[in-house]
């Protein structure tokens, strides 16, 4: 009995390894390929995670260094060391007043600021020239380039022009949609062996920001009579269609507005189409509000010490907010009998809209802009254009 239980036992056995023999030969080559694909799996994954170490001890965001051509530039030896003098960004939307307010900064301290378009000097008298015939001076290699040649450079922090992204003009909403604001605000033009290279340094290094508000009708506005200078030199036959006045604005707002709209439409929140329909100038519009709040969460996600200046401000009390934001970049204070050269703060282009526009405009800000941004820029609302303004 025991016998043939043990005869039985071997046949089993024979007949399992048989069994295995036969699986083993039909399945090798996809158990070789399985093998394979883990091999290559593993050593992926230590290759990406062998990058993401170089980027994060380099302090780089790793996205950034995905940028094609960007690539080279972001991967630099870090140049700016504890010590230096760091780059604090003076951030506006463009035709914000920054030279203006910079060229203040001059006076009010007897130092110089910095710039990310080192293809400009500023004068001794505030006005701006291009000198592309010399090379850019850096506060630090592969850093900010100096705004003057004519006074020296704070030790602490330096002041630094920068208008961040997204405030393109005749644009694809992508650009003003989908950007990378915090590492395109240390992006800009800098002068090297006598022709124009891209000046990038490494944005996490700044600490301190001042930011820079303007009455959004006025900045609009201005935009448009700065576009209308440049074309004269560049394009004077197209300029010809849009003269400096109220009409000639409502051309260029039509102009910009038309090239992108079913895709601008689209793209934005469903509950805003239908006021925006209303809105002159919708693009300008859009690309202020989503350039101020990505501005403001510079404070919150990257913990920039930052504050927030309105352009009325250096109208209504010059003396008070010249000392705010010398002091807030640990900056001397030797005078502040300077002469104000701006008028009025807000409301100088009011003719520019009408009532109703100005209405509609208000409630598309209300509904871009954050509520905690809006806060600052509330006393822009319709009520100070007009008497008819009801609430919304």
């Amino acid at each position: 009995m025991v016998d043939e239980v043990a005869t039985s036992d071997d046949r089993a056995s024979v007949n399992r390894r048989a069994r295995i023999e036969s699986w083993l030969k039909k399945s090798y080559p996809s158990v070789l390929l399985g093998l394979s694909f883990c091999v290559m799996l593993a050593t992926f994954s230590h290759q990406q995670n062998s990058y993401y170490m170089r980027v994060k001890n380099r302090n780089i965001p790793s996205a950034v260094t995905k940028k094609g051509n960007e690539a080279q530039q972001a991967e630099r030896d870090l140049a700016w060391y504890p010590g230096d003098t760091k780059a604090a960004w003076f951030m506006s939307f463009p035709e914000s007043g920054a030279p203006y307010f910079l060229h203040l900064m001059h006076m009010s301290s007897g130092l110089s600021t910095a710039t990310n378009f080192g293809h400009l000097l500023m004068r001794s008298d505030g006005s701006l020239y291009l000198h592309e015939n010399q090379d850019s001076v850096e506060i630090y290699e592969n850093g900010p380039a100096l705004y003057t040649d004519w006074l020296p450079h704070p030790k602490e922090y330096i002041a630094t022009r920068t208008h961040g992204t997204g405030y393109c003009l005749f644009c694809h909403p992508k650009e003003y949609f989908y950007t990378d604001f915090f590492w395109g605000s240390a992006k800009g033009t800098k002068i090297l062996n006598g022709k124009r290279a891209v000046l990038q340094y490494n944005a996490a290094q700044v600490d301190r920001m001042i930011h820079i508000v303007r009455d959004p009708f006025d900045n609009v506005v201005a935009r448009f009579y700065s576009w209308v200078s440049l074309m004269r030199i560049s394009q004077p036959n197209t300029v010809q269609n849009y003269p400096l006045d109220a009409n000639g604005f409502k051309s260029w707002c039509q102009a910009q507005d038309k090239g992108y709209e079913k895709v601008e439409m689209a793209w934005l929140p469903q509950r805003v189409r239908d006021i925006a329909k209303d809105v002159p100038c919708r693009q300008e519009f859009i690309k202020y509000a989503r350039w101020h709040n990505n501005a403001f969460l510079l404070n919150r996600n990257k913990n920039i010490d930052t504050i927030i200046v309105k352009y009325e401000e250096y109208v209504d009390d010059m003396e008070k907010t010249v000392t705010r934001v010398n002091a807030h970049l640990n900056l001397p204070l030797i005078r502040t009998d300077m002469q104000m050269r701006i008028d009025n703060g807000i409301h100088n282009f009011k003719g520019f809209y009408s009532d109703a526009e100005v209405k509609a405009t208000t409630r598309f800000l209300r509904n871009l802009v954050f509520p905690s941004m809006w806060y600052h820029m509330q006393h822009y609302e319709s009520h100070h254009y007009s008497k008819w303004y009801s609430g919304f």
